[in-house]
């Protein structure tokens, strides 16, 4: 598993969209995403580091690469 990151971006998956294909899991260098049960993709929080590989390998494009929530509910700048 890898380690937490501080990292200011985070990869959001459109659950209701995403067709389960695995494509994204392929391309995470951080092995920070995966589909369980073969149903949509789920991101790693603590392992994700929002670069952006599992969004361009998404082929039904549902991927977001967004702000990282802060505690207290803000998002980083």
């Amino acid at each position: 598993m890898a380690s937490i990151v501080n990292s200011k971006k985070i990869a959001k998956v459109m659950e209701k969209e995403c067709v389960g294909c695995g494509s994204c899991t392929k391309s995470c260098p951080r092995s920070a995403i995966d589909v369980p049960k073969g149903i949509c993709a789920v991101v790693d929080s603590a392992s994700c580091v929002g670069c952006g590989l599992c969004q361009k390998a998404c082929p039904a494009s549902v991927i977001e690469i967004k702000a990282r929530a802060l505690e207290g509910g803000g998002e980083a700048a």
